[in-house]
């Protein structure tokens, strides 16, 4: 990869993925239209990949008083009971 602009080919490789699936993507993806063809910056391509990052929530410990309530249980397990 040279240069600062990307082929379609390029691209896919950059982001690990086929060239169809750059094609199938191109209403998402920031690109330029050349008389030779496609060509995708790498912030472009990043900014893409950023959009789409998915960050899991912090894992929290279990609380049965929170879950028991949660459900109309007191702690005995019976509905209502304090």
């Amino acid at each position: 990869m040279s240069g600062p602009y990307l082929s379609i080919a390029e691209a896919g490789e950059y982001l690990g993925v086929s060239v169809k699936t750059i094609r199938r993507r191109l209403g998402e993806i920031e690109h330029a239209k050349m008389d030779f063809g496609l060509r995708f910056s790498r912030a472009a391509l990043d900014a893409y990949m950023a959009a789409r990052t998915y960050k899991p929530a912090k894992a929290r410990k279990a609380d049965p008083d929170r879950i028991l309530a949660g459900l109309g249980l007191g702690r005995g397990g019976r509905r209502g009971a304090r």
